[in-house]
């Protein structure tokens, strides 16, 4: 099949890849008016004699394809009613069946390109579209070494059991079968990996039961997934532990949260030091409490507000929150950066490790990142060259290497960089601001992946002239770099904020949490 494919072109090239890029697999001859295939007729005939499109369709499947009018003509020609709705026509012609008078054709191949294109990208979303935005202009790939590829499935059988993962069809019986069973796969195969799938499938159903007060199952299938092993075990045994404490066992969950305090990530560690003091006050035992994390600073802003949905909107202008509260900052230049503006700079100072000749990290051209990116075996491929650069960050080189290597990719598909969010110098000043304190913020994106990107700031003021923040108490701003989480009325800190918060204040940096009031008709 893929020798034919790569056979093809011309008029007969076209069509194919305007078929299978189509919704469904049936189509009609008479529906196909294209430019670049002035002669359809003969570039269906090469592509049937490549056995790529075919004309055994089934009676009832040909039916869907017609019209109503022509239904009921080929019933006059039987002789037979032609009254009532479509599928009342459908069902009496399907006890007389007929010649295909209009052409209905199938296409073969597309399960097998979306089966290809998902080894090809190694990822069970990726598409074609990529490619051909690269071939028009539009995007750009840096261009780097292919390392030498793994294959992505042993056999036809693992292949199914990652599609069958996909689906999202399996019973908790069956996935907690399949994830015991699982033979762990390495990095290269983060994106195919059918295991973190059926987990996080597994959790929502277990949820799902435990809503139903079916809590001894639960605590079985919490249980389980423990025993078997999972990357990010936190919000496992958070349930765990209140599903024991609804079983009156609160010991044995005081018991299990303390146990896996410290080996859970930073951002679900404060809700087990919750739920284990809890359960061991119910209990009537000790607890051994973690260290408090520190805290920001708080600034109270007072703005006005239009109730809307799904969000209000603020100021004068009707805005977002953070657009609102950018617009009464007056004096000190803020960005919007959420945690875009880490992992832009984390893709462009760690620019150079990206590409390391890492094998089976690199094993096709067009990638944004390697495999491994966002996984904690990224650091440890790279060990020795990323203490280096944490080395170097800590020096003050952090802006030197940022401009040699916005140099190097500018424009390129870089995973985790966007472009647009800030032109070099506004980098090179953050970079600068955070001084050693940008140290913390890499080494955990490098660690801990992608995952740990969530919590960052919304905004960070850029270090220079000092600021003065209309409607806030207090008002003024020093003119030193500042990260700031806005909070609404009815928003809270979410534990990941909290912790992102405590280890950029331990860094040296300053955080501060910006709670916002809606102003009322008396003005206060």
């Amino acid at each position: 099949m893929l020798r034919r494919l790569l056979a093809l072109d011309g008029q007969a090239g076209y069509l194919w890849v305007r078929l299978v890029a189509r919704k469904g697999t049936l189509f009609r001859r008479d529906n196909l008016s294209f430019d670049d295939v002035p002669n359809p007729g003969q570039a269906l005939e090469t592509l049937e004699e490549l056995d790529l499109i075919h004309r055994g369709i089934p009676w009832a499947d040909r039916l869907t394809m017609l019209r109503v009018p022509e239904l009921k003509s080929m019933l006059r020609e039987q002789g037979l009613p032609v009254s009532g709705r479509r599928q009342l026509l459908v069902e009496r012609l399907l006890a007389t069946p007929m010649s295909d008078r209009v052409g209905i054709w199938g296409v073969s191949g597309g399960a097998l390109i979306r089966r290809l294109e998902r080894v090809w990208f190694r990822s069970g979303w990726r598409d074609r579209s990529s490619l051909l935005l690269e071939r028009i202009g539009q995007v750009q790939w840096v261009d780097h070494a292919i390392t030498e590829p793994v294959p992505a499935f042993a056999c036809r059988r693992d292949w199914q059991d990652f599609e069958s993962a996909v689906s999202g069809t399996e019973t908790p019986g069956a996935l907690l079968t399949a994830i015991e069973s699982a033979v762990p796969r390495g990095s290269a195969f983060m994106g195919l990996d059918p295991r973190p799938k059926r987990v996080r499938q597994l959790i929502e159903q277990l949820r799902e039961l435990e809503r139903a007060g079916e809590t001894q199952t639960c605590v079985q299938g919490y249980q389980a997934l423990l025993d078997a092993g999972t990357r990010r075990p936190g919000a496992i045994v958070q349930r765990l532990a209140q599903c024991l404490g609804k079983l009156e066992q609160p010991a044995s969950g005081a018991e299990l949260c303390l146990a896996w305090r410290d080996r859970v990530a930073p951002e679900h560690q404060p809700a087990l030091e919750r739920a284990g003091r809890r359960l061991a006050k119910k209990a009537g035992v000790g607890w051994a409490p973690m260290a408090p994390l520190r805290k920001a600073h708080e600034r109270d802003l007072v703005l006005e507000m239009q109730p809307g949905r799904p969000r209000p909107r603020w100021g004068p202008e009707l805005e977002p929150i953070e657009a609102a509260v950018q617009r009464h900052c007056t004096g000190q230049r803020v960005l919007q950066a959420e945690n875009g503006l880490w992992t832009t700079l984390f893709g462009l100072l760690f620019f150079d490790l990206f590409w390391m000749p890492v094998a089976g990290m690199l094993p096709v051209p067009g990638m944004d990142g390697p495999l491994d990116l966002g996984s904690p075996v990224f650091v440890a491929h790279r060990a020795q060259s990323f203490q280096k650069r944490l080395r170097e960050l800590t020096g003050g080189k952090g802006a030197e290497i940022l401009a040699k290597h916005h140099a190097q990719g500018a424009g390129a598909q870089i995973r985790g960089v966007i472009w647009g969010l800030a032109d070099l110098t506004v980098l090179q000043e953050v970079v600068r601001g955070a001084g050693a304190g940008l140290v913390p913020i890499m080494e955990r994106l490098g660690l801990e992946g992608w995952s740990a990107r969530r919590g960052l700031p919304d905004l960070v003021f850029l270090p220079g002239t000092p600021g003065v923040v209309a409607g806030a108490l207090p008002s003024k701003l020093n003119g030193d770099l500042l990260c700031v989480e806005v909070k609404g009325p009815t928003d809270s800190l979410r534990d990941g904020q909290a912790v992102w918060h405590d280890r950029m204040l331990r860094a040296g940096l300053r955080v501060e949490i910006w709670r916002v009031r809606a102003r009322t008709n008396g003005g206060c």
